[in-house]
């Protein structure tokens, strides 16, 4: 598959010599500086010449110029192209996008909470998926839920409960009944006893639905890992986030749909394929995400992490961020940082575990998410 889903392009398509790069793109580095704006567009260049943040700024290239307008749900519209690939070889450096700042904080607790497989932003210290979520904090069964529990459903509430919701339902009926003006309970303190009764009763049913537990249940995330020890030549080891059956119940479907880990050799590789791809805002901490927990597995398996592929279906940049695409693009990219990992299971890594050293960027580009 192309690196890139359309034609090469040169900057003179893209007329970004509007775009006034800011004095800290020149950038010392020890006795060097770097002064001159990646060139991915290099006439002659095949797809297979490039890899990691320059393959990246090169799809940024081809969507600006050439991606198809395309209405979208958010009402703000887009630039697409279809079926682009990116790789980045994790041996050359850790993949966290240096032509903008990238918080990698918010990287690694957002994984880490998938891979706890939570589902309420009450358990996220990064406030990325509070528009999505409900008045509760929930988000349905997205990706934490699809990697740890598949297929898991609340559990039925047994004989007890239904006689129980059944006396809560039938007190709130009552007491709806005697608020009536003209019946029983005139005092303003009964009037306030009955309604805080109520508020309780549905307090209690709420709770019962939010704590039911889960029967069942597939931990895909477990069986990756035992199947990378132990059949690692498997063309089966396969983490799905896209369960049908669960899209109606989820506030947004997974972008990042699936993702394949390949062994060979004592090296690990990842590809994920993504539907839909924000790829000024999304796509940089998706990358970053992905690289993470390929080196994560590497490190409990015993492996070298080689490759993470990205795969795209709608790759997207919003209008609204085109202007600040064109300014990325023209600036330098620099060396990629180092991870540093620490020497742990996947499912008992946390928050100070994970850290990146070494890490030079420019500055961050205010981005407007689209909801």
């Amino acid at each position: 598959m192309s690196s890139i889903g359309v034609s090469g392009v040169g900057p003179e398509d893209l007329d970004v010599s509007d775009v006034s790069a800011p004095e800290t793109d020149a950038v010392t580095m020890g006795s060097e500086t770097s002064l001159h704006p990646v060139d991915p567009w290099i006439k002659g260049a095949s797809p297979g010449d490039l890899l990691g943040e320059e393959s990246y700024l090169r799809l940024l290239c081809d969507v600006i110029a050439h991606g198809e307008r395309r209405d979208d749900r958010t009402g703000v519209g887009t630039l697409s192209v279809f079926g682009a690939q990116l790789r980045f070889d994790l041996r050359s450096g850790f993949p966290l996008l240096t032509t903008k700042r990238v918080n990698f904080r918010l990287v690694v607790h957002e994984l880490l909470w998938f891979l706890r497989g939570s589902t309420n932003v009450a358990d996220l210290e990064a406030r990325i998926w509070d528009a999505w979520a409900d008045d509760r904090g929930d988000l349905g069964p997205i990706y934490g839920h699809q990697w740890r529990s598949w297929g898991a459903r609340p559990r039925v509430p047994d004989a007890g409960d239904v006689d129980q919701i059944e006396r809560d339902l039938a007190l709130v009926e009552r007491d709806l009944d005697l608020l009536v003006p003209g019946q029983g309970g005139s005092t303003r303190a009964e009037r306030n006893g009955r309604t805080d009764r109520m508020r309780l009763a549905l307090v209690e049913l709420r709770g019962l639905r939010a704590s039911a537990p889960h029967s069942g249940g597939i931990d895909q995330i477990t069986e990756a890992i035992t199947t990378i020890k132990n059949n690692p030549a498997s063309r089966r080891i396969i983490v799905s986030a896209w369960n049908v059956s669960d899209i109606p119940r989820m506030r947004l479907p997974p972008c990042h749909a699936l993702f394949q880990f390949y062994v060979h050799e004592g090296n690990l590789d990842c590809q994920l394929y993504q539907r839909s791809a924000d790829l000024a805002v999304g796509v940089p901490f998706n990358i970053a995400s992905y690289a993470l927990l390929t080196e994560m597995f590497a490190r409990e398996c015993g492996l070298r992490a080689r490759y993470f592929v990205h795969t795209f279906g709608d790759a997207h940049v919003y209008l609204n961020h085109v202007d600040g695409v064109r300014q990325q693009i023209a600036r330098s990219v620099l060396p990629p940082p180092r991870l540093v990992l620490a020497d742990k299971p996947v499912l008992a890594q946390r928050g100070d575990d994970v850290s990146i050293e070494d890490y030079q960027c420019h500055p961050a580009i205010k981005f407007e998410v689209a909801v």
